[in-house]
């Protein structure tokens, strides 16, 4: 099954991280959102949004059939795979808004 994968792991990767750019820089021009990189991290991001219950807007994207870890501390974190490829991007910016306005 890994094998079958294999071969086209790379290009969906590189699919999903440029989705996840678009995404990053669309969300943020929400004063309330922020993606925070890790020095040195490739896949993993910190997602800070101020303002919001986190339990709520969790369970507001999750609605959308947008899943998050739980909230760690005041914020979450998110791992950039090609996951992220299942689901269009405009429907992830509005499933992100939505939640945003809902919590």
């Amino acid at each position: 099954m890994a094998l079958h994968f294999a071969d086209s792991y790379i290009a969906d990767y590189q699919a999903a991280s440029a989705k996840a750019n678009e995404l990053i820089k669309i969300l943020e021009e929400d004063d309330r959102v922020k993606f925070e990189m890790f020095e040195g991290g490739t896949h993993l991001l910190r997602l800070v949004v101020r303002g919001v219950d986190l339990a709520k807007f969790q369970r507001a994207l999750e609605q959308r059939d947008i899943l998050l870890r739980p909230a760690c501390g005041e914020s979450f974190f998110v791992t950039i795979n090609p996951s992220l490829n299942r689901m269009p991007l405009q429907r992830l910016v509005d499933g992100f808004k939505a939640a945003l306005r809902d919590s």
